[in-house]
């Protein structure tokens, strides 16, 4: 059965940049004069979140 929990992320503009920068292609669309982002990429995003949530339980 899949684990449908949410999972809240809170991150600043400058750590979306920082994401960004330790990635071949970018994980954050960043729109600057909003001072908005979101991910690129749906899928992907949703993979590195479920990564960084199954590395917090090791």
């Amino acid at each position: 059965m899949e684990d449908n929990k949410k999972i809240e992320l809170h991150i600043t503009l400058t750590q979306a940049n920082y994401i960004n920068s330790l990635f071949d292609r970018p994980m954050f669309a960043i729109d600057l004069n909003k001072k908005t982002f979101r991910p690129v990429n749906d899928v992907r995003f949703y993979d590195w979140v479920q990564n960084l949530a199954q590395g917090e339980k090791e």
